[in-house]
């Protein structure tokens, strides 16, 4: 950066700390209590979705008295539809439903599909199972759309967004590492419909979540866009919906930014889905169900890293320590003898910096009528690439006598690109100013943009008479 621009963004710093309007203590209590009911959104999901890996192939093959590779379809159904399906839903929510109705939509569909997984156990219907799965993967990843969405519209702009942003990721992924470990607790001492009907009455308690998640958003509503009444003069402002032809208005940097997800995504969770075989190969002595969880309890530290992004910004500056955290994990991994928990620290770190800096940018650079539709990109690129890549990974493990030398070199080759796409970023940001910032700079061209907006409304709103 040369030193005007290091003076333009002082100055705007100084700038925003004069402008800046205090938010009463009762906004942010609202916030906060909204934000609650957004973690509990997506609780129920994010613990039921891998409830069929806490039994494995051979216990569900036996309960439903079916073959073993029949198992693998009660993922299937759900993972690949959601390829398209995520995308659907997306436009769904950004031109048709809005937020209010599709997180009890889709929050509904999941408690749905999980008490017809649950039932299917208690009649061992295993075709009811796969309907479960199918009505449960229908509302499932939509639903994740739907809370990011939420997170966005209600905290984008604040100082504290990266950090609300952070801790509605972090609750849902600490309910997915735990959901194994106690679903075979709960099967253990009762039975395994008792394991899946916890998960449904999770769903359902979801689900009421949501109904309450809607009523607080339509009170925010009211609160943030007041109808503007005088001398009985109406305005009327329909709010704006996704048009396939805003695509073309999304900058580079978005898509370099989900270039960036898929770079990181495929090893991260490529290693975490092959990571027990290899660690109980290589490292014998270790424990590799506690190795394989650590990495999503390490990144229950995303709140923290969230509160430093929401301080200091420069988002891709700690993105850039994220994926070279990746390639130091893994190099210590293949070409080392040092224990592995050093790696799978790393791997956590990592993890938790991209949930607190990394989805947070999506909002600077797409409209907030494109969000929902900007979030499920991202999601269906990188579901369909994680299916794609966990096929050639296993075919290459396969083919080469379990060598994990390969799958290794391509997850630092992976590892090595993002971080080239981040300094590629970091270089177009430099005149753009908005990812890369402080966030007093965010802060001030947010303010910019909601008074050009405010002022084209004003000249071009259209009038209803009382």
């Amino acid at each position: 950066m040369n030193p005007s621009d290091s003076d333009n963004e002082n100055g705007a710093e100084n700038d925003i700390l004069v402008m800046e309007p205090i938010i009463p203590m009762s906004e942010h209590l609202f916030k906060y209590f909204g934000l609650i009911f957004i973690c509990m959104a997506t609780l129920g999901s994010y613990f039921t979705y891998d409830v069929p890996g806490a039994f494995g192939d051979t216990a569900i093959a036996n309960w439903y008295n079916v073959d073993e590779v029949s198992y693998g379809i009660l993922y299937s159904v759900y993972s690949f539809p959601n390829i398209v399906m995520v995308l659907i839903g997306g436009y769904l929510v950004d031109s048709l439903l809005g937020v209010r109705l599709s997180i009890v939509i889709f929050s509904g569909l999941v408690a749905v599909g999980q008490v017809l997984f649950a039932l299917s156990a208690n009649l061992r219907l295993f075709w009811l199972a796969v309907l479960g799965r199918v009505v449960y993967g229908l509302g499932a990843e939509t639903l994740y759309i739907v809370s990011f969405a939420y997170v966005s519209i209600w905290f984008f702009g604040r100082r504290d967004y990266a950090l609300a942003f952070a801790t509605a990721n972090t609750i849902g992924r600490l309910a997915g590492a735990t959901d194994l470990d106690i679903t075979t607790k709960i099967a253990h001492k009762f039975s395994l419909p008792v394991a899946f009907w916890f998960g449904a009455i999770l769903c359902s308690i979801s689900f009421l979540s949501c109904l309450v998640l809607a009523y607080l958003e339509t009170i925010r509503m009211k609160k943030e866009n007041p109808p503007n009444c005088q001398e009985g003069v109406y305005e009327q402002q329909p709010p704006k919906s996704f048009k396939i032809s805003d695509l073309k208005a999304f900058p580079i940097s978005f898509w370099l930014l989900i270039i960036l997800s898929i770079f990181f995504v495929i090893p991260v969770f490529g290693f975490i889905a092959i990571g027990t075989d290899f660690l109980q190969t290589h490292f014998p002595e270790s424990n590799s169900s506690l190795l394989i969880s650590l990495p999503y309890y390490v990144a229950c530290c995303a709140p923290l890293i969230g509160a430093l992004v929401d301080r200091f910004g420069r988002n891709l500056y700690i993105l850039v320590v994220s994926s070279s955290l990746i390639v130091v994990a893994f190099i210590l991994l293949a070409f080392t003898t040092v224990t592995p928990y050093v790696s799978m620290v790393c791997l956590g770190l990592s993890i938790a910096a991209v949930f607190s800096a990394s989805f947070t940018l999506i909002n600077s650079l797409v409209p907030e009528h494109c969000i929902s539709v900007s979030f499920a990109l991202n999601s269906s690129v990188i579901n369909g690439l994680i299916a794609v890549s966990m096929i050639i990974i296993n075919t290459i493990l396969q083919k080469t006598n379990n060598n994990y030398m390969i799958p290794f070199i391509i997850f630092i080759i992976f590892s090595v690109a993002s971080i080239l796409i981040l300094i590629l970023m970091i270089f177009i940001d430099k005149k753009e100013q908005v990812l890369n910032v402080h966030p007093s700079v965010l802060q001030k061209k947010i303010q910019e943009k909601l008074a050009l907006e405010n002022q084209q409304h004003q000249e071009q709103r259209p009038l209803l008479l009382n």
